[in-house]
């Protein structure tokens, strides 16, 4: 279900509202759970150090369902300051699956906009 994918291969197939729109948006509750589940063991021991590691308000932050804007900004900030590779796409990921919990799809497209604008600015630096 979960396949990690070269930037410029993200880029060139999929926006991160795409991504949302024909995927996640689609998925049943079940399965929002069992995605979030294999992205959490993804980033947790694999891409970074354990979560219990972690600042607790970044804690706090990558538990909210739905994550906020400004918690979507400042979880980007630490994961890809702290060596998350872009071409994992996890951070995408993890914040659009919270969107299932957002009370409207819209909230959802706001987000992905938000982590294609990051994700866009980070690669060009």
């Amino acid at each position: 279900m979960f396949a990690a994918l070269s930037v410029q291969s993200y880029c060139r197939k999929m926006s991160t509202v795409r991504l949302f729109r024909e995927e996640i948006s689609l998925l049943s509750r079940n399965e929002v759970i069992d995605s979030r589940r294999e992205v959490f063991k993804s980033i947790t021991g694999d891409a970074f150090f354990a979560i219990k590691w972690w600042p607790h308000d970044i804690q706090l932050i990558f538990w909210r369902k739905p994550i906020s804007d400004h918690g979507t900004f400042k979880l980007a900030l630490v994961l890809l300051g702290n060596g998350c590779a872009p071409d994992l796409i996890l951070i995408s990921r993890w914040v659009l699956l919270s969107q299932f919990w957002a009370p409207s799809p819209s909230v959802g497209e706001k987000r992905a906009t938000q982590v294609d604008f990051i994700l866009s600015n980070h690669w060009k630096n």
